[in-house]
């Protein structure tokens, strides 16, 4: 029954973090806040643990990539501060959604990239989606003036991933408490499954990888 009562515990605490975070997508608050829109522009879907964000594109699909950037990294953020972290796939194709069906190379690519790429707690972008964010940057002389800044980052292994961490504080310019709270938790949980893991070498350097994500930011925030 103690086992039960953990379970249960853990599953009320999921539960918890992933309404707050669906009410995140399905409200759109978010991207009115940021982008001025009217609503969420983004199709989702849910089945068990996963989810799928759909964005429509037109021209250059420039303002809907920052839209998925920054809602993604907010969806991952919001996670974590109920202790929870997230992998994932970003890519660039077609897809079909409806209430019932996803479809498309858009979904099996992501999946792709979620599956193999990914590895760590970190959302990275499949190659289609990372031609499509070097397209963008050609726009700009510098790719410190870019949009995408400060809220993409490149891994030691080459692979371009949302810096979920740098997202809630875009613009600001002071770190709020509730920010730094997080910061906090986000340090402790990592600490804590580094322990956990101590002695699994394949569950362990995904959070030794957290660690230093984690220190990286700590480092850019007060340098």
């Amino acid at each position: 029954s103690s086992s039960n009562g953990t379970q249960a515990a853990l599953l009320d605490k999921l539960m918890a973090a992933l309404n707050e975070a669906k009410e995140i997508l399905h409200s759109g608050n978010a991207m009115v806040s940021r982008f001025g829109g009217e609503r969420a522009s983004y199709g989702v879907k849910f089945f068990t643990d996963n989810i799928v964000l759909g964005f429509p594109v037109s021209d250059d699909g420039e303002s809907e990539f920052g839209q998925l950037v920054f809602i993604t990294g907010l969806y991952q953020y919001t996670l974590i501060k109920h202790g929870f972290f997230t992998r994932g796939g970003i890519s660039f194709g077609e897809l079909y959604m409806d209430g019932e069906v996803v479809f498309g190379n858009g979904i099996l690519e992501a999946y792709e990239a979620e599956s193999k790429l990914a590895r760590d707690p970190r959302v990275v972008f499949a190659k289609s989606g990372a031609d499509l964010m070097l397209s963008h940057l050609a726009y700009y002389a510098k790719v410190s003036e870019t949009p995408h800044n400060r809220h993409i980052l490149v891994d030691s292994d080459s692979q371009i991933f949302i810096s979920y961490l740098a997202v809630p504080t875009d613009g600001l310019e002071e770190l709020p408490q509730e920010f730094l709270d997080v910061l906090v938790v986000h340090r402790d949980l990592i600490a804590d499954r580094l322990r956990t893991f101590a002695a699994n070498p394949q569950i362990r350097p995904k959070y030794e990888w957290a660690a230093i994500y984690h220190n990286h930011i700590v480092r850019q925030f007060y340098h």
